[in-house]
């Protein structure tokens, strides 16, 4: 616990330095707590290190009905930090895995991809520790996600360009070598936005 509050207390101190040097005494009724704010608020945003995804997807149930098509999840909430910038990545996540005799039940996925969205992260990390986190945890071979955000790293900052969307995603079993199934996959998001 003592770590923590060491830690808290110097990023306390620094986001305090900052703004006293970048604002000074010209808005102290706004950011005089700025900087316990910005300490929570990166707790937050970073929680989801102190958490397990893969305990998010340890709840199944037994297929009784033989369901062996794939179940689609599409526009999962997405908010990351950039790994690079501590900037936000703000976007939706379309997931579909193919079951072998269990099936989750459907809120553990979005579940499981906010924890591991709240870390540090580049996008193209984030796809394959869904399907990798997936994987190992329900023992599915056949799993996708794609992911669509804005980076606000590109959006505030460095090129700034307002409009531009960043579309990775990571493919496994079927979904990589069975080009109807990717089809599948893909064929849904043209009828998305974010």
């Amino acid at each position: 616990m003592s770590e923590l509050v060491t830690w808290q207390s110097k990023m306390h101190e620094a986001m305090k330095l900052f703004v006293d040097q970048t604002v000074g005494l010209q808005d102290e009724v706004h950011t005089d707590e700025t900087p316990l704010r910005f300490v929570r608020a990166m707790e937050e945003y970073t929680s989801g290190y102190r958490e397990d995804a893969a305990a998010a997807l340890q709840k199944s149930f037994e297929d009784s009905c033989g369901q062996d098509e794939m179940v689609h999840i599409y526009n999962i909430p997405i908010a990351s930090m950039c790994a690079h910038h501590c900037a936000p990545i703000i976007g939706r996540a379309h997931f579909a895995y193919i079951p072998k005799n269990r099936v989750l039940g459907l809120s553990k996925i979005p579940r499981f991809i906010d924890v591991l969205s709240r870390r540090l992260q580049i996008q193209e990390k984030l796809c394959t520790e869904i399907t990798g986190c997936f994987m190992q945890a329900t023992g599915v071979t056949d799993c996708a996600v794609e992911i669509i955000a804005y980076h606000c790293c590109m959006m505030m900052r460095g090129v700034r360009t307002h409009a531009s969307t960043t579309v990775t995603s990571s493919l496994k079993g079927a979904f990589r070598i069975n080009q109807m199934t990717r089809n599948e996959f893909f064929s849904r998001r043209q009828e998305l936005t974010l």
